[in-house]
């Protein structure tokens, strides 16, 4: 069984940095206990693309490819799926750079 954050329940609006390292943290304790981890995403109106970075980009940078497999997203909202994308997508030009 996969353990479910429900992020709604920590915010509904992913706009500040002290939610944003609340929610990542969660995360990563919860992947040190499991292989999967299910975020989900019901109710969350908006997500900054800072907090995707500071949450999403983060994990993809320490999970790399294996993001996918143990990071399942579900009940995103269009807007939030973009926010997360560009996370990653911020997260990893900069380290490139």
């Amino acid at each position: 069984m996969n353990d479910v954050i429900k992020v709604a329940e920590i915010s509904k609006i992913i706009s500040d940095d002290s939610v944003g390292a609340s929610i990542y943290q969660k995360v990563k304790s919860l992947l040190q206990k499991n292989d999967v981890v299910v975020i989900d995403m019901s109710d969350v109106h908006t997500m900054a693309t800072y907090c995707s970075k500071q949450i999403f980009g983060s994990l993809y940078k320490e999970l790399g490819e294996k993001f996918y497999d143990r990071v399942i997203i579900r009940n995103a909202s269009d807007v939030i799926k973009t926010s997360i994308r560009l996370g990653i997508v911020y997260s990893i030009n900069k380290e490139s750079k």
